[in-house]
């Protein structure tokens, strides 16, 4: 049921809620600016200082839990069911949810309350699709969706709901072109359009408190994978990256842009940073990004089919979605099967590639190879 991956996406917008009372509140307005950074630069220790603040001075608010399960799920990129970390994941998000419903039963347009039940429900979308338990997670991905809409109404004066109304739109026109068979059991969504859904991103990025950072890392992400605009991408993922240089996600996007546009010498800079990460996946996409580097940029192809061939490797190991990344390991070694002269294999590898891949450059290139019977690197 494909339509579990388009939750997987609406669970982006379970980023940082618009909290009303911070902005009555200079102090504690501050203090989660400066956790939310922390957070970001993946500085956790740092952060909790900030969030205990607002515990202290508001105990009924879903901030706290909302802050505790964001930094959970950060630091363990992603967290999943089964993870030691886990219960106490999921104990912050059941109480984050109580407590916005506590706010919407007292006022049924509280943004705080809004934005933290639409996050937790996008939690726990998430959760059931991971554990295959597909009815329940449609069942939270509507309840994801009513919330959304309550957040269309309210972005004018809360701008960022622009991030939560800007993904939809353009995961709502997006998703049926890439997964055709779901277009019928996404029947209770309205018709999303691309060029909206960039648009409220980009206000969000210019406007927004806490949603700016996010909509910076939605923009690097669909500008490269669906727009095939990897100098756009470059740019949003730049500034990424430069505010939180601490961040193995930010830097995995930078060097992603910079290899998609040809900026090969940055990339091979920053590549022993991404080497040097602590997760095995991280690991698995600086082999991939080396080996597009030992390949397109040096032509050493023994050395690039290695870090293909073990990029591959750990995806099989990874209970992450690494779809992607096969792809591009896959696409290397047709392109290099080819400079071998072995059609066949590069054929092989090219058609792997297009079944899993969702970025269009990728699908494009591999439907060219293929019915190209000519060398094309």
């Amino acid at each position: 049921m494909k339509i579990i991956l388009f939750i997987t996406l609406i669970f982006n917008l379970s980023s940082h809620a618009q909290f009303k009372l911070l902005h009555q509140d200079p102090e504690m307005f501050k203090a989660v600016r400066q956790g939310l950074n922390h957070v970001y630069n993946y500085e956790f220790e740092l952060a909790q200082p900030y969030f205990a603040e607002i515990k202290k001075k508001y105990p009924q608010h879903p901030a706290f839990p909302f802050s505790q399960a964001l930094i959970l799920f950060t630091k363990n990129f992603p967290m999943k069911p089964g993870h030691p970390d886990y219960k106490t994941f999921d104990h912050y998000v059941k109480e984050c949810l109580n407590k916005a419903e506590a706010l919407l039963d007292k006022d049924p347009n509280n943004p705080d309350g809004i934005f933290c039940a639409l996050s937790s429900h996008s939690y726990e979308a998430l959760m059931f699709s991971f554990s295959k338990d597909y009815l329940q997670a449609v069942g939270a991905a509507r309840k994801v969706y009513n919330y959304m809409k309550q957040g269309f109404d309210l972005k004018k004066e809360y701008p960022d709901f622009y991030y939560t109304s800007g993904l939809f739109y353009y995961y709502a026109a997006q998703y049926p072109e890439t997964h055709p068979m779901v277009k019928p059991l996404m029947w209770f969504f309205e018709n999303g359009n691309k060029k909206q859904g960039i648009n409220d991103l980009n206000i969000a990025l210019l406007k927004g408190i806490y949603t700016k950072q996010e909509a910076l890392i939605l923009l690097s992400y669909i500008t490269i994978k669906y727009e095939s605009d990897p100098i756009k991408s470059l740019e949003y993922s730049e500034k990424l990256y430069f505010n939180y240089p601490n961040n193995p996600f930010a830097l995995s996007r930078y060097i992603e842009a910079l290899i998609f546009s040809r900026n090969f010498n940055k990339a091979i800079e920053l590549l022993p940073k991404l080497l040097l990460s602590k997760t095995d996946y991280f690991k698995m996409v600086a082999e991939v990004y080396s080996g597009m580097i030992q390949e397109c940029h040096f032509k050493n192809y023994e050395t690039a089919k290695k870090s293909y061939s073990k990029a591959v490797h750990l995806c099989s190991t990874l209970q992450n979605k690494t779809d992607d990344f096969q792809a591009f390991s896959y696409l290397g070694l047709g392109r290099i099967s080819d400079v071998e002269k072995n059609r066949k294999r590069a054929i092989v590898y090219y058609r792997k590639s297009m079944e899993i891949c969702e970025y269009e450059s990728v699908k494009k290139e591999c439907k060219e190879r293929i019915h190209n019977s000519n060398n094309l690197n």
